[in-house]
């Protein structure tokens, strides 16, 4: 169902839609208006499959409700000295690092 920008239940209905988005992932999820941000700490193999599982969840939701990400604009950010810097995947395009 489509709504026309700038519609008075536009964001309401959105809201909702995308409510149960975070059910499930471990890692913390940050939603502001159609922007998505999963934040993780990794520092072992364990915490990349974790962050690697939440992925899968999220790309699984999507396909359930039939609202992709979009992969072309998804990054990978990683901080620190001694980060290993994994490889994600979403469905089936790898992250790009930033």
């Amino acid at each position: 169902m489509e709504y026309p920008r700038g519609s008075i239940l536009g964001p309401s209905l959105f809201v909702i839609f995308i409510n149960d988005l975070d059910d499930g992932v471990i890692n913390k999820l940050l939603k502001f208006a159609d922007d998505t941000k999963i934040v993780s700490k990794v520092g072992t193999a364990e915490d990349v499959k974790v962050l690697q599982d939440d992925l899968h969840k999220l790309f699984q939701w999507s396909k359930d409700w039939q609202m992709l990400f979009n992969t072309d604009k998804s990054k990978i950010i990683h901080f620190g000295f001694n980060n290993n810097e994994s490889s994600y995947v979403l469905g089936t395009s790898t992250l790009c690092i930033r």
